[in-house]
């Protein structure tokens, strides 16, 4: 059995957006198109050994795969050779980052974007700023950060790391379904995406604007629970709702996508996921904007 998420399904978050612009929680809420397939996931890991893994002492040389220390390491039996493998040196946020291509190549100039340090992954105002300034040194590359939650986010959450590439996705050519107007963010464009998940795109040509408003909504959506609709912030102190954001350039306009993710299990879930006899797939940035990545299971 696959997993398939349950936040890739439409979350009904539209008293969030009423509570964003200012409208009454209670108006009518939208009713999205059914879904006709269900996308499937491939777990790199367990997501309780995800969450362990973020704030577990770290010891041994490199820390992890995503370490400076990397380049050109020859391995152990736990860690793969990297003899090969060569960085770029960049700077994001007056600070040492550095850029590699990975190995996996799931679509053309996938690159990897990781601090200097090793620091765990981290969502918030400072992230969308990095993601927007990462394409205005690379403006022909889109850039992204996998969730910090573990059952929402990535493999590695405990260094901080954006991935990017030259590669046009079927999300960024899906229409706006609903235009949305935040107030005081009158000169932003903004919108729903016609979308399997809930998606909502923003476009200016001032940087600076669009991580405030990411940030806004961000804020609101961690504190922001529904019992109808099976969103909750936060269970016995555990946080559940987090954002995946992506950012582009084109030409002086820059774009900002918004996944609302939330990571709270349901009945009939195993780890915030359902159960689905599909063959396996990534959880994965390219994922969530089209590609569905299947793997030989030797069968």
């Amino acid at each position: 059995m696959a997993r398939v998420c349950r936040h890739y399904e439409h979350q009904d978050f539209s008293g969030l957006l009423a509570e964003l612009q200012g409208a009454s929680p209670e108006a009518e809420k939208p009713q999205p198109a059914p879904l006709k397939k269900k996308p499937v996931e491939k777990p790199e890991k367990d997501p309780k050994a995800i969450a362990a893994a973020k704030n577990a002492p770290q010891s041994g040389y490199p820390k992890c795969m995503l370490c400076r220390e990397s380049e050109g390491y020859a391995g152990r039996v736990d860690f793969p050779a990297r003899q090969n493998h060569r960085i770029i040196p960049i700077t994001i946020d007056n600070s040492p980052w550095f850029m590699q291509y990975s190995p996996y190549v799931y679509y053309n100039e996938h690159c990897i974007v990781f601090n200097s340090k090793h620091t765990p992954m981290t969502i918030d105002k400072s992230a969308f700023a990095k993601l927007l300034e990462f394409t205005t040194h690379f403006p022909h590359y889109f850039i992204g950060s996998n969730a910090e939650l573990p059952i929402v986010g990535g493999s590695i959450l405990s260094h901080e790391h954006f991935q990017g590439g030259r590669f046009e996705f079927a999300m960024e050519r899906a229409p706006i379904e609903t235009k949305v107007i935040f107030n005081g963010f009158e000169d932003i464009e903004a919108g729903l995406v016609k979308w399997p998940m809930s998606t909502i795109r923003l476009l200016s040509d001032k940087p600076e604007r669009l991580v405030y408003l990411a940030d806004k909504i961000l804020t609101k959506w961690r504190g922001y629970s529904d019992e109808s609709a099976f969103i909750f912030a936060e269970t016995e102190g555990t946080p559940h709702n987090t954002i995946t954001p992506i950012a582009r350039r084109r030409g002086k306009w820059y774009n900002g996508i918004i996944f609302f993710e939330r990571g709270k299990q349901q009945g009939g879930q195993k780890d915030g996921c359902r159960l689905y006899d599909y063959k396996d797939a990534e959880r994965e940035l390219a994922f969530r904007q089209g590609i569905s990545l299947l793997y030989n299971r030797g069968r």
